[in-house]
């Protein structure tokens, strides 16, 4: 759980648990699950960023 706060805190709260998961096993070789890991993040609290989609400004009136 503490290799998981630290992949976190150094993403700067960005990665999420697919991330992070890619992170311990590629980047330190730690075997463990997807689901494992979103499991021990949500009840730690930690969240990744959502990326929203920007929407496009549409204006009829100007052609």
């Amino acid at each position: 759980m503490i290799a998981i706060r630290e992949i976190h805190v150094m993403s700067r709260g960005t990665y999420g648990a697919p991330r992070v998961h890619a992170e311990l096993q590629l980047g330190m070789g730690i075997r463990c699950g997807r689901k494992g890991v979103a499991r021990l993040m949500r009840v730690d609290g930690l969240q990744g960023v959502c990326h929203r989609r920007k929407r496009a400004l549409h204006n009829p009136g100007c052609r």
